[in-house]
Formats: structure tokens, sequence, C-alpha cells
């Protein structure tokens, strides 16, 4: 064994998995993996920092607005937080680590690309 290099131990393995049948290859991409949780907290990373940029050049006004703003970010994520809550004692987030997670990421993308629409147009002054 210490002699063994990297290949020899854990080369059948990696052998082993490239020859996977099409149907599980397939069963790796669908929605419930891991992979897709990754993705998808990537994706409201993405999604997140051009509302977060708005609220900051909002809130950098330092006018009533600002304060309006600030007051709107916090109820929208306590409302966020609250709902989400809900929906785990109630076990609509499913019952599995991975069925929570990826329902939870789901909830926060719609949150957030509701607050990227509503901030992507700039309400008119009278």
């Amino acid at each position: 064994m210490a002699g063994e290099g990297w290949s020899q131990r854990y080369g059948s393995v990696w052998m082993r998995m490239g020859t996977l049948e099409a149907t599980s290859r397939s069963a790796l991409m669908r929605n419930g993996t891991w992979l897709n949780l990754a993705l998808n907290s990537w994706m409201l990373c993405l999604e997140a920092s051009p509302v977060i940029a708005s609220r900051l050049s909002r809130l950098s006004a330092l006018d009533g607005g600002a304060l309006a703003e600030a007051h709107l970010m916090v109820s929208e994520k306590l409302d966020a937080l609250v709902q989400l809550q809900g929906m785990a004692i109630t076990g609509r987030l499913g019952r599995s680590p991975l069925s929570a997670a990826l329902l939870s990421v789901a909830h926060f993308r719609r949150a957030v690309a509701s607050n990227h629409s509503r901030l992507s147009y700039p309400t008119r002054k009278s």
C-alpha cells in the first residue's frame, strides 16, 4: 500500500464511475441533485448582486426615499424568512435535506426576482 500511487489506489473507482449507464448519468443531471443546488445557489448570488447595487445606490441618497427603502428592505427580508419558516414547519420543504435546501434557494430566488423587477423600474417623480 505504501508504494502505490494515486492511480493504482483510486483509478479503479474512476473506471467504475466511467461505466455508468446512460440512465444513471441522466439521473445525476435531474433537478434533485447537490450539483443543482450548487448551481441554483450560484445563480441566487448572481441575481442578488444587481439588487444589492440598486439598493445601495438608493440608500446612498440619504433622503426620505432611502429611509423608506431601508424599511422596505428589512420588512421584505423578514417576510421571506417567516414564509420560509412556515413552509418548513408545515412540511412543504420536503423530507430530505436536499429538497429543503433546493426549495429554500428557490424561495429566495423568487424574492430576489421580485425585488429586481421592482428596483429596475424607477418610480416617476410627479
